[in-house]
């Protein structure tokens, strides 16, 4: 399956950033998830990537800088 375009999630250990995530990958976009603890099930999925950062920490937002940058993504959540 051809992918529709590359999201950027936040917050995609649980909660409403896991359910869009899911959401996301199911209609066929390629997702780059981002949060503290990567969540089960997803890895599975070749459209899948995961950069673990807690976005209150000031240090761990560079990791999350690089991953936006290599993703090129088209939406940001």
């Amino acid at each position: 399956m051809s992918s529709k375009g590359t999201l950027i999630i936040t917050g995609v250990s649980s909660g409403i950033g896991l359910a869009i995530a899911q959401a996301a990958l199911e209609a066929g976009y390629r997702v780059q998830g981002i949060g503290r603890n990567e969540p089960e099930g997803l890895a599975e999925n070749g459209a899948w990537t995961f950069t673990k950062a807690d976005m209150t920490r000031g240090e761990e937002v560079d990791a999350v800088e690089f991953a936006v940058a290599e993703s090129g993504p088209t939406v940001l959540v």
